[in-house]
């Protein structure tokens, strides 16, 4: 009997997984993404990934440009610091119900429960605010639908209340890499 082929594994000592498209050639990958060497974080973590282009699998990032490249890490900061208040919720609504302390059945009669309770006006008071908060995150921060301003960084909107944030660069560059991680796992965990 012949031995099996042994399964292609993904982490920092070794090459991505083949993708849709070639993304192997080490030449044209580095060259495809010189553009982006001081981005925080790199193109997809550089510190935690190091091979020359980083984790790209599906080779999502093969074709695109800085601004591309710019505007999938703000997506991809903003979905997964949702993630990670969604998580937070779900958590705390397990043993704390502070809106809905008589709240009781499944997640769907509860949902249900809320738009009797709160009628049609609470979702489309919800999705005005959403809108609002959009429209106030894009002014300023985007020359168009789909490209950064100039000296606008990724997940970067200059709030911090508290003073929390690392003041030196390599403090910086840590803690960015740590919310990018901690994001990915919240947007995995929040689909179950």
């Amino acid at each position: 009997a012949s031995k099996p082929a042994a399964l292609p594994r993904v982490n920092s000592m070794h090459k991505p997984l083949a993708a849709k498209r070639d993304v192997s050639a080490k030449s044209s990958v580095q060259s495809g993404y010189q553009h982006l060497a001081n981005l925080n974080g790199k193109v997809y973590d550089n510190i935690l990934f190091r091979q020359p282009a980083g984790w790209d699998p599906y080779g999502f990032l093969a074709d695109a440009n800085k601004d591309q490249v710019l505007r999938m890490r703000e997506a991809e900061i903003v979905h997964g610091r949702m993630a990670m208040l969604a998580i937070a919720g779900e958590l705390l609504a397990e043993i704390h119900h502070p809106v809905f302390p008589t709240a009781s059945g499944t997640a769907l009669e509860q949902f249900q429960a809320v738009g009797k309770l709160c009628g049609p006006m609470f979702l489309y008071g919800f999705m005005a605010h959403v809108h609002a908060q959009e429209a106030l995150r894009f002014s300023g921060r985007f020359k168009d639908r789909n490209t950064l301003a100039d000296g606008q960084e990724p997940g970067a909107y200059g709030w911090d209340p508290l003073g929390l944030g690392p003041k030196n660069e390599e403090a910086k560059a840590k803690r960015q890499n740590q919310e990018l991680n901690n994001g990915r796992l919240a947007m995995l965990a929040s689909l179950g």
